[in-house]
């Protein structure tokens, strides 16, 4: 695995802990893990866990894990069609 793919991992990583246990607003968490757009980070943020930050934010907390370690069954990626 590249750098740029461990440093990647770690950040998602990040943003999901962030995710689970903070109110902090996606744009926020963009910018404190060093990406210069909402939108970099949430495509970013999707190719890795399948599902966009605010829909892994709701299922997150809809399951009642928001103070777990862990996080909620990944989505598979859609197919093209």
């Amino acid at each position: 695995m590249s750098l740029i793919a461990r440093l990647t991992k770690w950040r998602m990583r990040l943003a999901e802990r962030m995710l689970r246990e903070k109110n902090t607003t996606v744009s926020v968490l963009a910018r404190s893990l060093g990406y210069t757009s909402e939108s970099a980070f949430s495509n970013a943020f999707k190719r890795v866990t399948g599902q966009a930050p605010k829909r892994y934010r709701s299922v997150v907390r809809a399951s009642g894990s928001a103070g777990k370690v862990g996080h909620p069954n990944r989505a598979r990626p859609r197919e093209a069609t």
